[in-house]
């Protein structure tokens, strides 16, 4: 795989980690010609469907310098820009639009950058996004989380602080006394199954919501140390003076339905419906562990509502398995019909590594479901 020394010369928006925009109109399937795609949110504004996916270049997978397999995060990775003016039959691709702080010393994203989401606010577009910390090749998955905004001019994303919102390592005693589990200090992040072979730890994937008292809550991928160290939950916080002096305040984990069937509760993506005054929530869950044989390996991606953020969810239907080789969801829009007590939810999902060669970390065309049901709780699947 890329030595170090290279990882570690690359300027911002190095062409050979970060390929440029092709001009290939993407009919339905994103297919694209120079890098895989994975983990994706989106965020639509005047009939404009902005989806913002996780990107690696092709060339260091097929030369064979890196095994898609098992070492795919290993590279750094970037974010990537797709329009669509058409509700996502057809997609432009917009270049990279986000890169990791390579070679920069006592930064968290300094390895590479993963997941996170954009939440439009007071004029701007904020994202969250998990920074991958750069130390020894030995401690290459240091996860936090970290906020920027949309820069008009540049058309990058620009941090708003060059520290993490909330970042395991320096603020481990904090998130140990709320309820989530972190391995050791000095076993998170290992290149192998921390505690033993017992646990991976999960602290990335931050998703945004505005509350009705108009708070931005953060939620993302963790662990329960109230339940056992394996059990998934989602973290939850509240982001402070985000334009100005970006602060989160920690709160208590929030527990999903048969929790105890999943390790890793990953990528949750939250939409308000006001009509309805819930909450529409997908979460993608696998029951990935150190001692999990291959064949017994099982993913989902789980719908959820509820009327508060804290807790009470439901589950309303399960939108793919590992039979699909897709994962994970992205949850596209959310709208209630009140004429017909409808709720109509669009997502997609990437092919995972799983699924056919010549579809691999390709992006499919986005998908409707329909569930019958005012009453909280009371959701089914429309014919």
């Amino acid at each position: 795989m890329p030595t170090q020394n290279f990882l570690d010369n690359q300027k911002p928006f190095d062409p050979r980690l970060c390929p440029p925009a092709v001009d290939t109109v993407f009919i339905g399937l994103i297919n694209h010609p120079t890098i895989y795609i994975w983990d994706a949110w989106v965020w639509e504004e005047k009939g404009q469907l902005n989806l913002y996916t996780l990107a690696s270049p092709r060339a260091f997978y097929e030369s064979g310098d890196v095994d898609i397999q098992t070492q795919r995060d290993h590279l750094p990775h970037h974010w990537r820009q797709f329009s669509s003016t058409d509700g996502g039959l057809s997609w432009n691709d917009l270049g990279p639009v986000f890169a990791p702080r390579l070679g920069e010393a006592d930064v968290h994203d300094s390895r590479s950058i993963w997941t996170g989401s954009v939440l439009p606010y007071q004029q701007e577009l904020l994202a969250t996004f998990t920074g991958i910390r750069q130390t020894t090749n030995d401690y290459p998955f240091i996860q936090s989380i970290g906020l920027a905004k949309f820069d008009k001019e540049s058309k990058k994303f620009v941090r708003l602080s060059n520290e993490a919102l909330t970042c395991p390592l320096r603020d481990y005693d904090l998130i140990r006394s709320k309820g989530y589990h972190l391995a050791p200090l000095d076993q998170i992040g290992k290149d192998e199954p921390e505690e033993g072979g017992f646990c991976i730890t999960a602290w990335r994937d931050a998703s945004m919501v505005i509350d009705q008292q108009q708070q931005i809550h953060l939620l993302w991928s963790a662990k329960s140390s109230t339940l056992s160290p394996h059990e998934a939950v989602i973290g939850h916080g509240i982001l402070h003076n985000p334009l100005t002096d970006p602060k989160l305040e920690l709160l208590e984990p929030i527990y999903l339905p048969e929790s105890q069937e999943f390790t890793q509760a990953e990528v949750p993506q939250i939409l308000w419906i006001p009509e309805l005054k819930q909450y529409v929530l997908m979460v993608s869950t696998t029951n990935s562990s150190p001692q999990q044989a291959p064949e017994d390996f099982r993913s989902n991606v789980f719908l959820y509502v509820s009327q508060t953020i804290e807790g009470g969810w439901q589950k309303i239907d399960t939108l793919l398995t590992e039979q699909d080789h897709r994962y994970p969801g992205v949850l596209v829009s959310a709208v209630y019909r009140t004429e017909s007590s409808e709720l109509v939810v669009r997502f997609t999902a990437p092919n995972d590594r799983l699924a056919a060669k010549d579809l691999i970390h390709t992006m499919p065309a986005v998908e409707t479901k329909t569930y019958a049901g005012s009453a909280f709780a009371t959701f089914t699947q429309a014919a």
